[in-house]
């Protein structure tokens, strides 16, 4: 049997479900008169969308029982100030200049294989969060061919020039990003909510600096995104709040609230990849008008686009001591993982130095410093709290005086 969801498009134009039957495949209340109301009403904007013909359609999704300033106050709270600069004192940057001779006519960066999967921000205003590393894991994927998943939560949390789930810029994301190395997902999940900073697994991958599209043009942004994704910031109405498919007649509108990638175009219009899942328009996609020229439709030029550059991935560096020793049970944390690594690396900083470094590990243990280790015993037992608080096992002691326990 088809579901209520699976039905919702039908031909060009379909007949909205009841809001008994739109609660049930969204797991809502249906017994909410108050979001009843409010669905019935988006029906009725939704109905009027679609007999505009306008060369999209529009339909209910899981935001049809709120209405647009609901809506808005949570997902739409993007920050990204006019004309950003990055410090360059602090960034590497480079200000991109249209090259229309290498411009191609257009592009799907989906279809060549270069963009990650759509992921979804939930209940919270981190779009510039999702926006950011999507940036990264596409220009990462195009130069390795590897998918990587990196942590938005890590940014919710650790960015502080930021400001979580009550919004923030990718511009200030990206100038985080190159000082702080992201995360990965598994080791750092989000969770669409704010909480304490925490360290996950680092991913490997490095951001060397960042590329800005200052222009205000649709050619020059068009000239970048030939090269690769680009992080934008647009303009998104409550039309974007029903869309389902087809190009959107966006106005040309000189302002921003929402931070997307855009990962294509053709002579007509952008693609964009959002961050509200892949229920949500065409597969966590969307299309807009390209050419209305100004700020672009949605203003999709009104503020820089931005691109990571000097992406890379670090090597696996491997220590080689007389203690170092790899755990026989897969279940041990073994001081080949991120905490012993840490302790060993800070050991052969303080031995290069001159000074010694007499403590040691040893697997099978509990997570415990013994004895006086110094400043690198201590941090390896911090770092070994703080996976015990998230549910990893850390089981490698630390000892004194060259004991292995």
């Amino acid at each position: 049997m088809k579901s209520v969801a699976a039905s919702l498009v039908v031909g060009a134009v379909a007949t909205s479900p009841s809001y008994e039957e739109w609660s049930l495949t969204y797991n809502f209340n249906g017994d909410d008169e108050i979001m009843k109301s409010r669905y019935n009403a988006n029906v009725v904007v939704i109905d009027t969308l679609n007999a505009e013909d306008s060369g999209a359609t529009f339909a209910v999704n899981q935001f049809s029982g709120m209405t647009f300033e609901q809506f808005s106050g949570i997902y739409l709270t993007e920050t990204e100030p006019e004309n950003h600069m990055v410090d360059e004192s602090l960034v590497p940057v480079q200000y991109l200049a249209e090259d229309l001779a290498a411009t191609v006519e257009s592009i799907d960066w989906v279809s060549k294989g270069g963009v990650t999967p759509v992921k979804d921000q939930g209940g919270c205003g981190s779009c510039w969060a999702f926006s950011t590393m999507a940036s990264v894991e596409s220009v990462h994927r195009i130069q390795s061919g590897q998918i990587v998943n990196l942590a938005e939560q890590q940014l919710v949390d650790c960015n502080t020039g930021n400001s979580a789930c009550q919004g923030g810029s990718a511009t200030s994301a990206l100038q985080w990003l190159v000082s702080n190395p992201p995360d990965t997902t598994a080791s750092y999940p989000y969770k669409a909510v704010q909480s304490s900073c925490k360290t996950g697994s680092k991913s490997g991958v490095r951001i060397g600096g960042v590329n800005l599209v200052t222009s205000q043009s649709e050619s020059a942004l068009a000239s970048a995104v030939t090269g690769s994704p680009a992080s934008v910031s647009v303009y998104a109405d409550s039309a974007w709040q029903h869309y389902s498919s087809g190009v959107l007649a966006a106005p040309a509108h000189c302002g921003h609230n929402h931070a997307v990638l855009a990962v294509g175009f053709t002579d007509s219009a952008w693609k964009i990849k959002n961050s509200w899942g892949s229920t949500w328009g065409e597969s966590g996609f969307i299309r807009i008008t390209k050419g209305l020229g100004g700020c672009g439709a949605s203003g999709i030029v009104t503020s820089s686009a931005r691109i990571p550059t000097g992406v890379s991935v670090e090597e696996e560096v491997k220590i080689t001591l007389p203690w170092l020793k790899d755990s026989v049970n897969p279940s041990d944390c073994s001081n080949r993982g991120d905490c012993g690594l840490g302790y060993q690396t800070c050991c052969l900083g303080f031995q290069a130095d001159g000074f010694p470094c007499g403590c040691k590990l040893g697997d099978g243990g509990t997570g415990v410093s013994k004895g006086d280790c110094g400043d690198c015993g201590a941090a390896y037992t911090l770092c070994c709290a703080a996976f015990a608080a998230d549910g990893f096992p850390c089981t490698c002691d630390v000892s004194d005086s060259g004991v292995v326990v």
